[in-house]
């Protein structure tokens, strides 16, 4: 039978789960989490509740995480965790690969097998900490659609009132 406090541990450690689920990995919901890590949602949500889970669900985790074996019972019974050391994988991201000789005129980059020829300049750095490649890219020519509406220092943009290609404008 649980203790008060063992209870209260899981429960810490579902919430610092969560958090680093939302913040470090960038997925708002369970459900695309689960995924990411083949995991149920049933799963994920017992873990962030505090309720007891499995080693195969502990272990989809601290895969998802990039955490070494053990680390999420060290969660549980310190309330410490490594860091996150790589982002799990989101299956609707689209798969980005850049090829280069280092000039413009080598560089191709491909999206999901395709290759981009409206690409005008491509900056791109190592994440040795985090063991991942950060890219921009400028593209021209690309179509632009506004989806409802958003506030933006001070001015507010609707779909269909733009009056220019991506530019700010006042609602009438």
């Amino acid at each position: 039978m649980d203790s008060s406090e063992q209870k209260q541990q899981r429960v810490t450690a579902g919430k610092a789960l969560k958090d680093l689920r939302i913040s470090t990995l960038g997925y708002s919901s369970q459900k695309a989490f689960a995924e990411a890590i083949g995991a149920s949602v049933r799963q994920v949500a017992a873990a962030e509740i505090g309720e007891h889970i499995g080693r195969p669900t502990k272990m989809r985790i601290e895969d998802g995480m990039g955490w070494p074996r053990g680390a999420w019972d060290h969660l549980v019974s310190t309330g410490e965790h490594p860091p996150v050391t790589r982002r799990a994988i989101r299956q609707d991201a689209p798969q980005v690969r850049i090829v280069s000789d280092g000039t413009l005129r080598g560089t191709m980059v491909m999206v999901d097998g395709k290759r981009l020829d409206n690409v005008t300049r491509v900056e791109w750095s190592l994440d040795v900490n985090e063991g991942r490649a950060i890219a921009k890219l400028t593209i021209t020519d690309a179509q632009v659609d506004l989806i409802g509406e958003e506030v933006t220092r001070g001015e507010v943009h609707q779909a269909g009132q733009a009056q220019g290609w991506g530019r700010p404008h006042q609602a009438r």
